[in-house]
């Protein structure tokens, strides 16, 4: 084991152990300890030194490949078109789906030739996986299918950032509020729930006398995985410029993949929804919110978030007392969070009910894998074209384990 995949290993056991700590915290339905804080703290520490030190040695890495690049030079129509590259380093696990194309060896043999002056081959990546991390970078245009066209772009060069006037994208945030079980086999998740439980009564037992039973009744549901995925055909041309390509990859397909997503998982917890409180005329909006956060309490859950659609949050925004006000502080009180919820404003919400929740422990996401990128000039008339198709797509299934941890609140738009 080489230091990279050391440094690696460390990594995975400093984050597992946090994860650990709060696995057991959700199953027992309480908060961290002073001491399990203490031990994720110091172990967010290591992370973030042994992150550093990852990027070092992927940084030397790259290095002595860009020189190993230069040990042979080919000069058109005296050898073989296609140059031989000196053994270099073992391959580094790529950071982003854009490294993951561009440092591809397909890729890199067919660009090789394309500079060398010979004809390109054709050539099929194969699919290369990225971990799920989170959202949030802008995109381009979602409708593009001929990246400059098959004609390229004379003097196209590295983006400081890719500028995306009209095509601006709202920030995904439902997929952060739930937690997330990997899945590393099969085409579907299977999770236990209580589907009976007998209540204990309480009464006092006397010596010798027989016990309460405390009777409990499983099922196991099956959900089956879906795929959300999305594609891309960017010219040769625009390819040759590998900065410009992952750029692009890290900032369109992906996000575009996850918008799918989060609309995904948005409908399945409003279908799977507990209850529904109904606004009435002549109360507040915050008294049908305060109503679904209520129903929840009394179903043994504590609702942590509310989904709810920009325009909903404008209506709450905007709403007026004509009394004295209440008297427990309001909706809002010092934290800015309507009812103590974190407000997640998202287009996905349906518009006149947010959705409250108790996301932690109300639902979970089962992903098979993470973001995973195939390429190939072989689609169609591709390789005619002298163009790439790029694919980029995700596995998951939502499970929604107690649908009485949510429920849809009113508001009068």
């Amino acid at each position: 084991m080489d230091a990279l995949q050391m440094l690696q290993s460390d990594l995975e056991k400093e984050k597992l152990k946090v994860r650990e700590i709060l696995d057991a915290a959700d199953a027992e339905g309480r908060p961290v300890s002073d001491t399990e804080k203490k031990v994720s703290e110091a172990s967010m520490e290591r992370m973030v030194e042994l992150k550093q030190r990852i990027e070092a040695e992927i940084d030397k890495a790259k290095f002595r490949e860009a020189v190993d690049g230069f040990g042979k030079m080919v000069i058109a129509g005296t050898v073989d078109p296609m140059p031989v590259r000196e053994p270099a380093v073992a391959q580094t696990k790529a950071r982003t789906l854009g490294e993951a194309l561009v440092s591809s060896d397909s890729f890199k043999s067919w660009a090789a030739a394309t500079k060398a002056g010979g004809a390109a081959p054709q050539f099929t990546t194969p699919a290369v996986e990225i971990p799920y991390k989170a959202q949030g970078d802008p995109v381009l245009e979602s409708g593009m299918t001929d990246l400059f066209a098959s004609s390229g772009t004379a003097g196209f060069s590295t983006p400081f950032g890719l500028e995306t006037p009209g095509f601006v994208q709202e920030r995904l945030t439902v997929a952060d509020l739930l937690p997330s079980v990997p899945i590393t086999v099969g085409n579907s998740a299977t999770y236990p729930t209580v589907e009976t439980r007998t209540a204990l009564t309480g009464t006092s037992q006397t010596e010798g006398a027989a016990k309460e039973g405390a009777e409990y009744s499983f099922t196991l549901v099956t959900v089956p995985l879906v795929t959300k995925a999305a594609w891309v055909k960017a010219s040769s041309q625009f390819l040759e410029d590998a900065p410009g390509l992952a750029a692009y990859i890290n900032t369109d397909l992906p996000f575009q993949v996850r918008q799918v997503e989060e609309a995904y998982l948005t409908a399945a917890l409003y279908s799977a929804a507990g209850a529904a409180v109904v606004y009435t005329a002549g109360t507040s909006e915050f008294d049908s919110i305060l109503d679904a956060v209520t129903t929840i309490r009394e179903a043994n859950f504590e609702p942590t978030a509310m989904l709810i659609h920009p325009a909903d949050w404008a209506v709450l925004l905007a709403e007026k007392f004509t009394n004295a006000g209440y008297v427990g502080g309001g909706p809002f009180m010092a934290t800015g969070n309507p009812w103590g919820l974190r407000p997640v404003i998202t287009q996905s919400a349906t518009i006149g009910s947010p959705l409250v929740g108790d996301f932690a422990r109300g639902a979970k996401v089962y992903r098979r894998g993470g973001m995973s990128v195939a390429s190939t000039n072989a689609d169609g008339t591709d390789f005619q074209k002298n163009v790439i198709t790029i694919r980029a797509e995700l596995r998951l299934a939502i499970g929604v384990t107690y649908a009485a941890a949510f429920a849809e609140a009113s508001v009068a738009s």
